[in-house]
């Protein structure tokens, strides 16, 4: 008589749909007792994946069937695709099983067992491919999935460290929320790394910070350095706020509540990299020999560029790069002399000439005139609203204090009203507010201007600065083939609020939307007040 073992594998997803264990071993069973195959042994692989490595119980089964040489006989499977679903990982079992003297049976594919026939040689070679076919569509599948996930900003992965699983796996859902804060560990991890951004403690300074703020008594483990990397490396970019594709090295804004603001994430890594704290990276971001530091963007991540002079063969060359890890143009530089002159030609397109400074400033002072004429009367209709208002308010005490109204029905009235009243006043203080500066910050903005009429070669530094920032509010972005990409230009450079007939240049633009322009004027006059 034979003897023989039977395996049998599931995954949590195939539990649900009714190919349990016991259910396999039943149809297992009937076909040995049919074929008369004593089993010696039964494995059972729980939640695993299709992956050999992974699969502890089918090792031990081949060692059992190793160690055992001719006399166990056959290897019994529910189905071929419980081996594996991966041809050669199957063929390789196969040859494995055949060298111990162990056929292998399939309880519920009786051709595999006659797989010495052409028919059954083409069943067996066709069923291990459809199992390989059937798992990489799967894989695909889950990788679309997660893609997808990464577009919402929700990272489909196991929380990090100080946010909480949603559990939906478990209850059988999809993952359609950003992963909510862990209370315990959240505040513990923010309050150390916003310390750590500062520069003033080291690495290991950090790892006993955390467990000091009882981030080891929460967990019931010390903190290691190993978690101190991860910390640093790994999650950083989710602390604030941002998911990495892990096969892209795309940055994608995530919709989770972050821990770090940016500028904070990339003190930490200019910390965690070059060992300079934030003050440092701030002084070499602002040096003049490289003014495109904080306004150039490498394409292949977004990230801004960052500058170096490296010594050589001759001297010290400058160039510029991208120090973003994991990106396509991570250590490959552009030269200096390069990439500013590309810029000086791209600049020049936006040069501003004292004429149409004039008649620009001339264009937001008519608008002005015209949106305060707007606004008057706004404010007039206001005040008789207000003053409504306030008479509907006294009638409705008066219903009150004469019974025309029940207890109820005055609060809801009372409530009403009041409501209405403090909208409107709070509109009216709005439309009051004091504009009696707008022509001292009309002529600040006409000599910031003034200054952008030169070509950028020529500019200082802080002009070149304020002129990226006030032209570029976003930066730009450059790729190494195809230079400069498309980038949102202020609406002054891109002259957008002018109208096409230079004879109506000093007419108001009836057009414009007042917020935008306002929004504008006063983004200019706070990067002046930054100088």
């Amino acid at each position: 008589m034979q003897k023989g073992i039977i395996y049998v594998r599931v995954s949590s997803d195939e539990q649900i749909k009714g190919m349990s264990l016991d259910f396999q071993k039943q149809d297992c069973l009937k076909y040995a007792k049919e074929k008369e195959i004593e089993i010696v042994e039964i494995y059972e692989e729980r939640g695993e994946s299709a992956k050999f490595a992974n699969r502890p119980k089918l090792i031990e089964a081949m060692e059992l069937c190793r160690k055992r040489k001719n006399s166990i006989n056959a290897f019994i499977i529910w189905k071929l695709d419980r081996l594996s679903r991966n041809q050669l990982d199957y063929y390789y079992i196969k040859r494995t099983l055949l060298d111990s003297g162990v056929k292998l049976h399939s309880a519920t594919e009786p051709t595999v067992e006659d797989n010495d026939s052409i028919a059954g040689k083409v069943f067996e070679t066709f069923s291990a491919l459809q199992a390989e076919i059937d798992n990489t569509i799967r894989s695909e599948r889950t990788r679309r999935g997660f893609d997808a996930k990464l577009a919402q900003g929700i990272w489909p992965w196991p929380s990090p460290l100080g946010y909480k699983p949603l559990g939906s796996k478990k209850r059988g859902e999809k993952k359609n929320q950003p992963d909510p804060i862990d209370p315990a560990v959240f505040p513990i991890l923010q309050k150390c790394l916003k310390a750590y951004a500062t520069g003033q403690y080291s690495r290991i300074e950090l790892q006993k910070m955390l467990d000091d703020h009882s981030l080891a008594r929460i967990r019931k483990q010390k903190t290691h350095k190993q978690l101190v990397y991860r910390i640093l490396y790994k999650y950083l970019p989710f602390y604030a706020g941002y998911l990495i594709h892990p096969r892209t090295g795309e940055q994608i804004k995530g919709v989770h509540q972050a821990m770090l603001t940016p500028e904070e994430y990339e003190d930490i890594v200019c910390i965690r990299d070059c060992g300079s704290v934030a003050s440092r990276r701030k002084r070499e971001a602002d040096n003049p020999e490289f003014p495109l530091r904080r306004t150039v963007k490498c394409a292949d991540c977004g990230q801004l560029l960052t500058a170096s002079k490296p010594r050589g063969n001759g001297g010290c060359y400058a160039y510029y790069h991208c120090s973003t890890r994991g990106c396509a143009s991570y250590g490959k530089s552009i030269s200096k002399s390069t990439l500013e002159e590309e810029f000086s030609r791209f600049a020049a397109q936006y040069q501003l000439d004292d004429k149409y400074v004039e008649d620009f400033l001339a264009m937001l002072q008519g608008e002005f005139s015209f949106n305060r004429s707007e606004q008057e009367r706004q404010r007039r209709r206001s005040e008789r609203a207000l003053q409504e208002l306030r008479i509907k308010r006294q009638n409705v005490f008066e219903m009150r204090e004469n019974g025309s109204y029940t207890q109820e029905e005055f609060m809801e009235r009372k409530e009403a009203v009041l409501k209405a009243i403090a909208e409107e006043e709070r509109l009216l203080a709005t439309l009051q507010q004091d504009q009696s500066d707008w022509a001292k910050k009309l002529d600040r903005l006409g000599m910031a201007l003034a200054d952008f009429s030169i070509p950028w070669r020529e500019m200082d530094h802080e002009q070149k600065q304020r002129f990226q920032k006030s032209l570029l509010p976003a930066g730009i972005l450059y790729h190494r083939k195809n230079g400069f990409g498309t980038a949102e230009i202020s609406p002054i450079f891109a002259k957008k609020w002018m109208i096409a007939d230079e004879k109506s240049l000093n007419m108001p633009h009836r057009g414009l939307i007042w917020n935008r322009v306002v929004s504008e004027l006063d983004r200019q006059l706070s990067l002046m007040d930054a100088d």
